[in-house]
């Protein structure tokens, strides 16, 4: 019975953390751009403290999720979990610092030549969406051993 709740309860985690990904990344980050009146250094600051702050969170999800499945794992869910903290570690220490350099030097004045760091940044999402479903889906049909 465990096992069954401990999968269940994962699958609402990857839907969650889903949910969060679609909201920070995808709907607040673009929205606020529209903001009539505020200037950009303002909002690439609050752009900058949002995904320091959700890096956390996304830490925190994959700190539950791992917590949930390591148990009752198979080799499909432990490859997702593999590739998720992947990106993670990518994201964070691979693209991040260098948006963080960008938007300094814009803050700063200086004219920044146009990178493909964003697009890494939203395609890594994308990804990390893809194996949030894919383990919903597998702990919410997989059938447990009794």
């Amino acid at each position: 019975m465990l096992s069954r709740a401990l999968k269940a309860a994962a699958s609402i985690i990857a839907a969650i953390w889903i949910g969060l990904i679609l909201g920070v990344s995808f709907f607040a980050a673009t929205i606020k751009f529209m903001a009539v009146g505020v200037p950009l250094e303002q909002l690439l600051a609050v752009g900058k403290v949002t995904f320091q702050a959700f890096w956390w969170i996304e830490l925190a999800a994959f700190v539950l999720l791992v917590s949930t499945v390591l148990t009752v794992c198979t080799r499909g869910v432990l490859i997702g979990i593999l590739l998720l903290f992947l990106l993670l570690l990518i994201q964070h220490f691979g693209v991040l610092p260098g948006l963080d350099t960008e938007l300094n030097r814009t803050v700063a004045g200086e004219t920044v030549e146009e990178t493909n760091l964003h697009f890494v940044y939203v395609a890594i999402d994308c990804i990390k969406l893809i194996v949030l479903f894919c383990l919903a889906i597998i702990m919410r049909n997989e059938r447990v051993a009794t």
